[in-house]
């Protein structure tokens, strides 16, 4: 009798000691929703430091010729700029949504 008591124990143990190794490994990997929301949130951060990035430089550039005639490569620069900072925008824009 008291060798079945310590087979089933011992069966027991091991059944709660494989559930226990089980949620160990499965709260150590981590989730792909949170990979995904991690990956969203590192790619906004980037294109918003590269908004930041741009409008800097156009504030640069408007300041350094601000009321002075402005040479035409300057010019075609500052145009590039803001489209290019537009185009920023709408990736952050695409960005929160997607994380909505």
């Amino acid at each position: 009798m008291a060798k079945k008591i310590s087979i089933y124990a011992g069966a027991v143990l091991a059944i709660c000691s494989v559930i226990g190794v089980l949620f160990a490994v499965d709260n150590y990997v981590a989730k792909a929703e949170d990979v995904r929301q991690l990956s969203l949130r590192l790619e906004q951060k980037i294109q918003q430091d590269a908004a930041r990035d741009l409008q800097n430089r156009i504030w640069m550039l408007e300041d350094r010729y601000n009321g002075k005639p402005c040479p035409p490569h300057v010019l075609a620069e500052i145009r590039r700029l803001k489209e290019d900072l537009q185009l920023v925008n709408k990736e952050i824009d695409h960005l929160r949504r997607g994380k909505q």
